[in-house]
């Protein structure tokens, strides 16, 4: 069986994606918190030949009852041996606040007043990238730059960009595999 739990920023496209994975063929199921994920796996891998062989769950980490239930549940999903992968998805602040203003919904953040723009930026701490903020040793940091951006705004920022980018069958293509784009 193959699990996808979809998670990221609000209004980064989580639904969009989760209708594509749909078309693709993927069972979706929306808000799954992480404490039901192992329950719902029993059931979907039950019957004969299982109920549903590949599945998307979205995630939302605000329903999270620990900071580290969801790494716990994909411990489990290891040892049970499925094929679990996560999605996270993200978008600069200026499309969230676009995408939430297109909808006139309220970001989840923004329930407690306060505007949608201070709305977005309280829900990023850390930046996760592929592709690295920094190519070239820094000099200095200039005022236009991410790298400048991002600690006048307090976010650490994680770079996983590797060799195997590159490489048959390293991230790159395992990603379009999963998404059944060709070359």
């Amino acid at each position: 069986m193959e699990i996808l739990i979809i998670s990221g920023l609000s209004g980064a496209g989580k639904s969009k994606a989760a209708s594509y994975l749909e078309d693709m063929g993927f069972y979706i199921v929306d808000n799954m918190p992480a404490g039901m994920m192992l329950k719902f796996a029993e059931f979907c891998a039950g019957g004969v030949g299982g109920r549903y062989s590949r599945v998307a769950l979205v995630y939302d980490v605000r329903t999270a009852g620990s900071e580290t239930e969801l790494s716990d549940v994909l411990a489990k999903f290891r040892t049970m041996k499925v094929s679990c992968r996560l999605l996270f998805l993200e978008a600069l602040p200026e499309t969230i606040i676009h995408r939430y203003k297109e909808t006139r919904r309220l970001h989840p953040l923004q329930r407690n007043g306060g505007t949608l723009e201070e709305a977005v930026r309280r829900e990023c701490q850390l930046i996760v990238s592929h592709h690295p903020v920094i190519f070239h040793p820094l000099r200095r940091l200039e005022p236009e730059s991410v790298v400048y951006n991002a600690v006048q705004a307090g976010l650490a920022v994680i770079s996983t960009h590797t060799c195997m980018d590159k490489a048959p069958g390293g991230v790159s293509a395992v990603l379009a595999e999963k998404l059944g784009l060709m070359n």
